[in-house]
């Protein structure tokens, strides 16, 4: 009933809540409460929450009428920001994350929640692990909030590929005593950045996170975040720290129930908090379904919570080094690339076998045409034949990495080929990638011979610098 009644769409000419009391038997109520967000945040719901329940406890005690007037929406006044508060805001640059290699332009507000519980072991072993931890700052909350961070900008970290990464966070608003009693909107997002390194592990993110909450602090205020390049930030972690522990002494449980919509932009939100004041933590990941694919999204929780074991295993660990991908998963992931007996093939030729039996019919053919250029099927096997005994006299053999640093180009063709005849695995090198993601890669393949071109022996010679690996040959193709 609940859910269905939150599709409900609200009319704005006349109400932007919606309330319901449901007896279900002596003693137990639900309480349906819904409200548009333009007039709402967490801090306001909870206020109308306690609010509610000191009018109801009041109203039993036949004190009703000696209830205080709360501050109006209307009277509240805020001072003007800082213009070195909007200076800060305006210099931040900060780009999209491509969650799962996944990015778009228009979508539609369609989400879906996924929700999980980390427990009372995980929550207590967390809560511990921040206040001794590089996150720890000035208050539990805080501390437990970079420590949550810190994981959230793993993860991204580690289903993008990224390495400059920004989040957007909600800033509560309310500096002064008559703003924290205000019914109404306040909160604002701000952008938390962080850059990761290739070989980051969770205690050296943790202090960049540390150092990043503390700069977001120091220029929150209200208003501010006009200033902010927010709308180009795709992912939101909404850390509350607000409970409802119980109304007017009687005891709570709250269910957050989502509307299955949210802003186009945020692809990602992930909202975090613990409402019972259980002492176990509810994490909602709320995916836009434009995006993600229903399978994708069930699966994904899991990758965050692998890194949640880890880093309470060893903060010290690289975060490249964890599993995201359990048992489980893996083995129907593996199962997805199978066919069914009556379906699969029989192979007795290798690739190079069958591009070789492919040139036997069609020599003459074109097998690539490239802008002003094309290669027959005769001359792309000759060219190949001659780079692949190249290759091997210098020592390329078996399974040897071989790297491949070519934009598209008739070369590149050429050289896939050439490796593959000569018994190695080609390893792709995009020029256009950063130095040290092409020298991580490097580290990673141990690559000892390149293929290149000799305009883009610079970018190389970049990345040969970042690591010590002086045993790496660059072969040019054009001279």
């Amino acid at each position: 009933w609940a859910h269905a009644r939150a599709q409900v769409l609200f009319d704005l000419t006349e109400k932007l809540f919606d309330t319901v009391l449901i007896r279900l038997r002596r003693g137990q109520y639900v309480w349906y409460f819904s409200q548009h967000h333009l007039v709402t945040d967490v801090d306001s719901f909870r206020q109308v929450f306690h609010k509610v329940g000191e009018f109801y406890q009041r109203s039993i005690d036949g004190t009703l009428a000696e209830v205080a007037e709360l501050p109006a929406y209307l009277d509240v006044v805020t001072l003007p920001v800082a213009p070195a508060t909007a200076d800060y805001w305006q210099q931040q640059s900060v780009g999209p994350i491509a969650l799962y290699k996944r990015s778009a332009g228009q979508l539609s507000p369609r989400t879906r929640r996924v929700s999980c519980e980390l427990g009372s072991e995980r929550t207590a072993a967390l809560k511990k692990l921040s206040m001794s931890a590089e996150s720890a700052a000035l208050t539990p909350a805080l501390s437990l909030f970079n420590l949550v961070s810190g994981i959230f900008l793993a993860y991204l970290h580690r289903v993008s590929g990224q390495q400059q990464l920004a989040i957007a966070t909600p800033a509560h608003g309310r500096s002064t005593r008559i703003l924290k009693e205000t019914v109404g909107l306040f909160i604002e997002l701000f952008p938390m950045l962080a850059e990761l390194s290739w070989d980051e592990t969770f205690a050296s993110l943790l202090t960049k996170v540390s150092e990043a909450s503390g700069q977001l602090l120091r220029h929150v205020q209200p208003g501010a975040s006009e200033f902010t390049p927010g709308r180009d930030i795709n992912v939101v972690l909404n850390f509350i720290h607000s409970k409802l522990s119980d109304f007017a002494g009687m005891p709570v449980k709250a269910d957050w129930i989502h509307a299955g919509a949210g802003d186009p932009g945020h692809h990602l939100r992930l909202q975090v908090h613990d409402f019972d004041n259980r002492g176990s933590l509810q994490l909602h990941f709320d995916f836009n379904e434009d995006l993600f694919e229903s399978e994708l999204q069930d699966r994904a929780p899991a990758h965050f919570l692998a890194l949640v074991d880890a880093i309470l295993a060893d903060r010290m660990q690289p975060i490249a080094a964890v599993a995201l991908v359990g048992e489980e998963e893996r083995s129907h992931l593996m199962s997805l690339g199978q066919c069914a007996p009556e379906h699969q093939m029989v192979v007795s030729q290798s690739v190079v076998q069958q591009f070789e039996s492919q040139v036997a019919k069609t020599p003459d053919a074109i097998a690539m045409p490239c802008e002003n250029q094309q290669l027959t099927y005769s001359q792309l096997n000759d060219r190949a034949n001659q780079l692949a005994y190249y290759l091997q006299q210098q020592g390329v053999k078996a399974e040897s990495p071989v790297g491949i640093c070519l934009r598209r180009s008739p070369d590149m063709l050429v050289t896939i080929w050439a490796v593959q005849k000569a018994g190695g695995a080609y390893v792709p090198l995009d020029p256009s990638h950063p130095s040290e993601r092409i020298s991580h890669i490097l580290q990673d393949t141990q690559v000892r011979w390149v293929l290149t071109h000799s305009a883009l022996k610079p970018v190389l010679n970049s990345a040969i610098n970042d690591f010590s690996h002086g045993a790496t040959q660059f072969i040019s193709l054009d001279t």
